[in-house]
């Protein structure tokens, strides 16, 4: 099984089960329900999913996900972390009421979700970039056949590069005594 990230609020579970018209399914970015007028290469069936599929949910085709969860368990959020540091009397037991402590719980997920919103690349991230490609350029008397290959395999790499900085949209799970775990 595999958990695919749609985006920020919908995550989807999908497997290698057989696709039947009716069932929904995913490309990785969109979510539909198959009625046979398009190609199953590279589809996989939705099994789990944080939101309902449809306007009129139908739960017999797949099973929902709380969405908080998932995000703790991918570490979208270190709530533990995040509470400690901005309320800690959360953990040292020092507060009114029950509904005190639920409280500093609430705001410190709130806030570990939105800083965990928006990853920016590093002025870091932008020498590597920018010393790669130094290395990467032919000197001296080029020819236009060595420039378009430089270019070509600088490309790659800025592209690798850049995919290896992006957050995950994907990640292997299993089900064990029906909670969700990373493989």
């Amino acid at each position: 099984m595999k958990l695919i990230k749609i985006n920020e609020e919908h995550y989807v579970i999908v497997d290698d089960t057989k696709i039947n018209v009716g069932d929904w399914i995913t490309d990785k970015y969109r979510v539909w329900k198959w009625n046979d007028d398009c190609s199953l290469l590279g589809r996989k069936k939705i099994t789990h999913s944080t939101q309902p599929l449809n306007d009129k949910p139908h739960y017999a085709d797949y099973k929902m996900l709380f969405l908080p969860a998932v995000k703790e368990l991918i570490g979208v959020v270190d709530v533990e972390k995040k509470v400690e540091i901005l309320y800690p009397s959360a953990f040292s037991g020092i507060w009114n009421n029950e509904n005190d402590k639920k409280e500093h719980w609430i705001k410190g997920y709130n806030q570990a979700i939105e800083d965990n919103k928006e990853k920016k690349y590093t002025n870091e991230d932008m020498l590597t970039i920018r010393n790669q490609l130094v290395t990467m350029l032919p000197v001296g008397d080029v020819a236009a056949w060595d420039m378009i290959q430089a270019i070509s395999k600088y490309t790659k790499w800025l592209d690798e590069y850049i995919e290896s900085l992006q957050p995950k949209t994907e990640w292997e799970v299993e089900f064990i005594n029906g909670k969700l775990k990373l493989k």
